[in-house]
């Protein structure tokens, strides 16, 4: 998530617009985040840490390498895919740092076309591991999820609220549905 963005959901969560607000903290931006939701008096509450992964396609050499894993730096010869709404995206300033200049970043405006160009291409994305929300589209275009090796490629999935307001019926009934959400996700993590 971007840092306007999640400004954006802070403001509202703290003028009360939004009772509450789902946002992804990168580990090595978290202070950040976390400083703004102090000032704003804004509470954040985890559900999940998530790995990052790599997602290649067909035409990418590490689709048919036997990697348990790959690192920024395995990856910087590769055309990079920017999913302009990715949960990921903070990432990219990281990735930046260790990127071969001549390659490319290319900027996409959603998953699907990001999916379909790493499909298509030797470039990489990445992205969290939510198979099970696009399990069809992944196979059908060959893409090989890898984790990155990386320790600060990981985020933490939760909900933000404001300090001194109770949630209503509704929020804390969404809350119970993401919680088991998380639950099934990891449980099916485990399974893989």
């Amino acid at each position: 998530m971007k840092l306007e963005q999640l400004q954006l959901l802070i403001d509202m969560v703290s003028r009360g617009i939004a009772n509450l607000g789902v946002v992804s903290l990168f580990h090595g931006s978290e202070s950040i985040a976390e400083t703004r939701m102090e000032n704003a008096g804004v509470l954040f509450h985890p559900l999940t840490e998530r790995r990052l992964y790599a997602v290649v396609g067909t035409r990418n050499q590490f689709l048919s390498k036997d990697v348990e894993s790959v690192s920024l730096e395995d990856l910087s010869g590769f055309p990079y895919f920017l999913n302009y709404d990715s949960v990921t995206e903070f990432s990219m300033e990281r990735f930046m740092e260790k990127r071969d200049p001549l390659r490319s970043v290319i900027q996409v405006t959603d998953l699907a076309c990001a999916l379909k160009l790493v499909a298509e291409t030797d470039g990489v994305l990445i992205e969290t591991d939510d198979r099970e929300l696009y399990r069809e589209f992944y196979q059908a275009e060959g893409l090989r999820f890898i984790p990155m090796s990386d320790e600060s490629m990981k985020c933490t999935l939760g909900w933000i609220s404001r300090k001194d307001t109770r949630l209503s019926e509704v929020a804390r009934h969404y809350i119970e549905i993401m919680d088991d959400l998380v639950h099934e996700m990891c449980r099916n993590e485990v399974e893989l």
